[in-house]
């Protein structure tokens, strides 16, 4: 196939986007959805697994003379 050797002319009046996608979420309702979603992982592995009695905390070393 042999390609003109013309300059080709595009029309662009016809290839605008008119509608424009509506945006899914807005950025307010994808961090409240995520800090929801954080709180939940949270409580849930708090239940799950209590917290031990921290250590004993050493306030002075004792050193033999």
């Amino acid at each position: 196939m042999k390609t003109p050797n013309t300059q080709m002319e595009i029309n662009f009046v016809n290839n605008l986007v008119i509608h424009q996608a509506p945006r899914r979420r807005t950025r307010m309702e994808r961090a409240q959805w995520w800090f929801a979603h954080i709180r939940q992982v949270v409580n849930a592995a708090s239940t799950l697994h209590p917290v031990p009695a921290p250590r004993p905390i050493q306030e002075h070393l004792e050193i033999a003379a």
